[in-house]
């Protein structure tokens, strides 16, 4: 799909299937089936995120270089996610990898990324992940005075997500953090 700023957002590929709607132009709200955005349920690795949007709506927080795996309900939704009425947006982040450490980083108009995997042991029974991204906007007043700065281009961001992986004789152990900013 075209990208605005050269930055993926799921939650606008969202909108194209049927009974889903995007709030105002250029913003990540979801409106299903006549709902309001915050009858969504986001869960993040199976834990509940509640402000998915950054930039004013005009991004999603969740970092589509990091992403496995997304599950859209969009009516009868299982049980276990109860507590909304229009959908679910259930996000997966990636293992990592358990035999190469490598990484990714991206640099864009309106944001930076860096993806970072590999194994953790020699078994390679464990990996991690570590993805970030942040803006730029507020280093345009680097070069501006404080009198000439305005408080739009001020405005920063950041995510961070991370992940541990460990498969064990009798089941799998994951650890998932999420961290995010607007400033």
């Amino acid at each position: 799909l075209p990208t605005i700023g050269g930055e993926k957002d799921i939650l606008k590929t969202l909108t194209f299937y049927p009974g889903v709607t995007i709030g105002a132009e250029g913003t990540s709200e979801l409106f299903v089936r006549g709902g309001t955005s915050d009858q969504n349920l986001y869960l993040l690795d199976q834990i509940p995120v509640y402000n998915v949007t950054h930039l004013g709506g005009f991004l999603s927080v969740f970092n589509a270089d990091a992403m496995q795996n997304i599950d859209f309900y969009k009516s009868g939704f299982p049980a276990r996610y109860a507590g909304r009425l229009s959908s679910v947006v259930d996000v997966s982040l990636k293992e990592g990898s358990k035999s190469d450490f490598g990484g990714e980083y991206s640099i864009g108009i309106i944001t930076s990324k860096l993806l970072l995997q590999g194994p953790l042991s020699k078994k390679k029974n464990a990996s991690f992940l570590f993805a970030s991204r942040t803006s730029y906007l507020g280093l345009i007043n680097l070069f501006r005075s404080r009198e000439e700065s305005s408080s739009l281009l001020n405005y920063w961001l950041y995510d961070i997500n991370a992940k541990v992986n460990i498969n064990l004789k009798k089941g799998k152990f994951f650890a998932s953090y999420y961290s995010g900013l607007d400033n």
